[in-house]
């Protein structure tokens, strides 16, 4: 839709309709979301506590903490670097798709994700009643779903578009597998400095990861701002070994189906 609006409304205007959008959105939910009750408000001040330093550097450098965090940081980076930046010019410059086309592909990429955060933990727990067996899984799915980024058939936007479903499905589900087992991993009243904490680092990967795709390519350049099949296949390498890597990280992390129980006790005692 983005692809296509553009086309036909240009830059400017496609812009000037989403932020529109986002004002009628930021307005509905301003008057119909309702702020807690009175007597909720009061109960809340009663339970709040200040987080100590001591506490937050023993969820630093927790390697349960650490290996999620290095899990997101190598799932989320790729995923944007391909969608977020280079996936469109890739397929302009070696297929000769045009930006639509581009954009449906793209498309399928975000309603995998969309539909894999919904699917694949309802998978993990009624299915397999295990987080980390089922990240085990979708991460080898997830690794191989990229190696054609790499290998570069000649096939049509159709299967490109199943491809970047599959990458968006097990991405999507692995990243709510990656907080729920975060959430599980610490005390409930640190939940949210942990969850913040590895969602930084998938922030931190979409923007490194970007950069060093477009480093890669840099050294590919053609006339006429055209990049080499050749730089393109590197940068995708690059991100087919850090999925790789992600796999041996997911390896390490331990099932939690609760709290973790010996860092939570742990922490809770200095609350």
């Amino acid at each position: 839709p983005l692809a296509l609006s553009i086309s036909t409304l240009g830059w400017r205007m496609t812009f000037l309709l989403i932020n529109l959008i986002s004002v009628l959105v930021a307005i509905t939910v301003f008057l119909l979301i309702k702020d807690y009750p009175a007597e909720e408000r009061e109960r809340i001040k009663k339970r709040r506590y200040q987080v100590k330093l001591k506490q937050i550097k023993k969820i630093f450098f927790n390697k349960q903490m650490a290996l999620l965090c290095l899990a997101m940081f190598a799932k989320y980076g790729p995923t944007m670097g391909l969608q977020g930046l280079w996936g469109p010019k890739f397929f302009a410059d070696i297929y000769h798709y045009q930006r639509v086309t581009a954009g449906n592909i793209f498309m399928a990429l975000s309603l995998g994700y969309i539909s894999g955060s919904l699917v694949v933990p309802v998978l993990a727990t009624i299915i397999f009643k295990n987080k980390k067996k089922l990240l085990i899984i979708a991460a080898i799915i997830y690794l191989l779903a990229w190696t054609p980024f790499v290998i570069m058939p000649a096939i049509t936007p159709f299967y490109w578009a199943l491809i970047t479903f599959v990458i968006g499905f097990v991405g999507g589900g692995m990243g709510v597998l990656i907080f729920a087992l975060t959430r599980e991993s610490f005390p409930r009243e640190l939940a949210g400095l942990s969850i913040s904490i590895v969602n930084n680092f998938a922030f931190a990967g979409a923007g490194i990861y970007q950069v060093i795709m477009g480093f890669i390519l840099k050294n590919y350049q053609l006339a006429g701002g055209v990049y080499d099949a050749t730089g393109y296949r590197w940068s995708f390498l690059t991100c087919l070994i850090s999925t790789l890597l992600m796999l041996i990280v997911l390896s390490y992390i331990k099932e939690t189906n609760g709290l973790d129980k010996s860092l939570a006790n742990e922490l809770s005692t200095e609350i």
